[in-house]
């Protein structure tokens, strides 16, 4: 069957095929890749091409309904048109985003005179599609019967779970590492998380969802020669969504390029959701923070705990270390697990509004953790009442579901907290859907295997440090928690709670301040670990948002090198996997005719055997080519910087 679809895509001109076939295309704006529709009877399929590859073969696309099936009937009517616009990013990767793509909408019209739309869009790095229908009365909706057929010819994934398959999809936190399979190693009872990163012969892709709204989150199960889609029930029923008389799909979305690497900056993502709601966002600041959950009340005081001393500890050494933020995580009201507990007052051993004003004296920002089940009954008193306090923002965690019911509670808590002024990071949560865009007051979220684990196991190594930011960090920002000092070698290792161990040497953990994208940057390490520690220097001074990225080189699951502008500086950040690896700088990104200077920490000669060793090198002239050397899980960082005797720094 496939042969014969594949030679109407490729034969066939838009409109009716000699074979009686129907066939609508969208091709990106420099015309590599097309996504399009065909039909034939009732049947109503879609394609992908990339560069005239097959790159998604016909696949089925449609909703079922508690009537009947949605997308049936003929399609009466296609449109297409170009987007061409940018807006900015207010905090991010870069400051402005540009949202470049040709959209069609193809009209889909039953017996019954019921239409459903569907949108098609095509970007220089990937398609994206989306169906839309009312109904004349109310109907639950059941099932989404989309497909995605791929060239199972050396098809390769990287699909992300406990072992690249999930037994029990929807009650968890996207908190996975990501294995290499094929789809013969998948079972019938497999399912798996999007993003899925794939690989073909010619191309690499990653498979995700956008813009979910009113609508649960998308899992695929794999099949002979693909995945088929299924989707989170309502809790406690096998319903999707329940009484609506309108279904708007999440935009599907296959980013496609010749390399990984590709998607770095892309913007697609966040492209596909709403505009900016927020009229003012001078108050949504990127920064770093210090915290006292990971590294359990790691501090110099007499009691250390949740109480006033502790965290007044903290904040000043936030102040000291030009941290911005200080995130009081649970037990600040008092049991996390709690979900009765009032989160209108603190616990006897803290008085908020004392330490709001110490630390807005010592110049930094509070943040506070909060259980989502306390925060769902409380958040229209609670959050006005932190503004009048004077906290910063709010870090919303232990939800672990991606039904349609949490994901309008997401959007209900991110315009609540935005009314208040009130930035939000999301721990315990789903993927990233590019809402950021309409919200930019989510400045981060978790959905990925951080720096946590090590109090668990060795999961969060070299190896996942260099996968992540090719996959999860490609559809948003993660809060990774960068800054575990206590490194050591992979024998020597331990998972403990307190004060926690972790892998790879210190180059490497500074490095992460630079390659993980997070504008809330959590700073996991305690004060005593930091305590006279190279490195901490380049902690004190890395931005958390930047003006531009570059990709420099690297691999998935190999090797990463990351250059990010912030004003006139640039930062690099380098890091291994399990491999030791020599790379060449070279500064061709640079402006030229402007002298710069570099700072540069890298690994030792010694770091493989005593990875908390961390040479720091500074050079006024900076040379034309640098060779650094990465041990087995190691890594570096660079600032790099106009030369203050530089005469043309005055004429920029």
């Amino acid at each position: 069957m496939r042969s014969i679809f594949l030679s109407i895509i490729t034969a066939c001109a838009i409109g009716m095929s000699a074979c009686g076939e129907q066939q609508y295309q969208v091709n990106s704006p420099d015309d590599q890749l097309s996504i399009g529709v065909i039909q034939q009877d009732d049947a109503i399929k879609y394609f992908v091409l990339a560069q005239k590859d097959t790159l998604v073969y016909p696949s089925a696309l449609g909703l079922k309904t508690s009537n009947g099936q949605v997308v049936a009937g003929n399609i009466v009517d296609f449109q297409k048109h170009e987007i061409n616009e940018s807006y900015p990013l207010v905090v991010g990767k870069h400051k402005e985003a540009l949202n470049h793509c040709v959209e069609g909408v193809l009209t889909v019209e039953n017996e019954q005179n019921q239409q459903t739309e569907i949108y098609l869009r095509a970007y220089r790095e990937g398609v994206a599609f989306r169906l839309s229908t009312q109904f004349a009365e109310a109907v639950d909706l059941m099932e989404e019967t989309t497909t995605i057929e791929l060239p199972t010819d050396d098809l390769k994934l990287w699909a992300g779970s406990d072992r690249g398959v999930m037994e029990k999809p929807f009650t968890h936190s996207y908190e996975f590492k990501f294995h290499h399979k094929q789809l013969s190693d998948f079972t019938d009872s497999s399912f798996v998380h999007t993003p899925l990163a794939f690989e073909t012969k010619n191309h690499v892709g990653i498979i995700t969802e956008a813009n979910v709204k009113s609508y649960p989150h998308w899992y695929l199960k794999p099949e002979a020669s693909g995945f088929s889609s299924i989707n989170t029930p309502l809790p406690g029923t096998d319903v999707l969504l329940k009484n609506t008389k309108q279904i708007t799909t999440p935009w599907r979305v296959v980013m496609i390029a010749d390399d990984f690497s590709n998607f770095i900056n892309s913007d697609l993502i966040t492209n596909l959701c709403e505009p900016l709601v927020i009229e003012k966002t001078d108050w949504i600041q990127a920064g770093k923070g210090a915290w006292d959950w990971w590294n359990d009340y790691e501090v110099d005081v007499e009691n250390p705990g949740k109480n006033q001393e502790t965290m007044k500890a903290y904040i000043d050494f936030a102040a000291k270390n030009n941290l911005e933020y200080m995130l009081i995580d649970s037990f600040w009201y008092g049991d996390e697990m709690d979900t009765t507990l009032s989160i209108l007052q603190t616990t006897d051993s803290l008085d908020m509004p004392e330490l709001v004003q110490y630390a807005t004296d010592c110049g930094v920002g509070l943040h506070l953790w909060v259980n989502w089940k306390n925060m769902s009954k409380q958040y229209k008193e609670a959050l006005p009442l932190y503004k009048k306090w004077g906290i910063k923002g709010i870090k919303m965690d232990f939800m672990k579901r991606d039904d349609a019911e949490m994901v309008d509670f997401y959007h209900e808590i991110l315009q609540a907290a935005a009314d208040n002024e009130l930035m939000v990071n999301l721990h315990g949560c789903y993927k990233p859907t590019g809402i950021r865009r309409t919200y930019p007051n989510l400045v981060t979220r978790e959905a990925v295997l951080g720096l946590e684990y090590y109090k668990w196991d060795e999961q969060a190594g070299p190896e996942h440090a260099v996968t992540a930011p090719y996959i999860r960090q490609i559809i948003g920002p993660m809060d990774y928690t960068p800054g575990g000092f206590r490194q050591v070698k992979e024998e020597n290792f331990e998972a403990r709670f307190h004060a926690p161990l972790v892998l790879g040497t210190r180059a490497h953990q500074l490095a992460m301040f630079v390659v993980f994208e997070s504008p809330f940057q959590t700073v996991a390490d305690g004060p005593k670990a930091f305590e006279n520690q190279k490195g901490l220097d380049f902690i004190a001074q890395v931005p958390a948002t930047w003006d531009e990225t570059k990709f420099l080189s690297g691999k998935i699951g190999e090797s990463i090198v990351l250059a990010r502008r912030s004003g006139k500086d640039w930062y690099i950040g380098g890091m291994v996997g399990n491999e030791a690896k020599e790379v060449e700088l070279k500064f061709d990104f640079l402006k030229k005719g402007v002298a710069y200077k570099i700072s540069l920490w890298e690994d030792a000669s010694t770091s493989e055997d005593q990875p908390t060793d961390c040479q720091e090198i500074k050079l006024d002239k900076l040379p034309e080519l640098m060779k650094i050397k990465m041990v087995k899980g190691g890594g570096f960082v660079a600032v790099i910087s106009p030369s203050t005797s530089n005469e043309m720094i005055a004429e920029q």
